[in-house]
């Protein structure tokens, strides 16, 4: 029975996390990437928000996808520079 609560804990904090990272994401590109980028480096923070909040909206992925996400956005931003 405890084991299902864990479960059901680590879901929810996964969720918040999520949340949070693609609430930071969102924001950053409202105040920052929208005005000062150009091309397709400028699109890269409201994709990755979008993204994190959708995978997390259809299922349960975890945080490893999310923080792949992430890295991934960072990845592709720096080669864009």
């Amino acid at each position: 029975m405890q084991a299902v609560l864990i479960s059901e804990d680590s879901a929810a904090g996964n969720l918040m996390v999520a949340v949070s990272m693609a609430l930071y994401c969102a924001m950053l590109w409202l105040i920052r990437d929208r005005y000062y980028l150009n091309g397709p480096a400028r699109w890269s923070l409201l994709v990755a928000a979008l993204l994190v909040a959708g995978l997390e909206a259809i299922a349960s992925p975890g945080l490893a996808v999310t923080a792949l996400i992430l890295a991934a956005t960072v990845a592709a931003r720096r080669v864009a520079r």
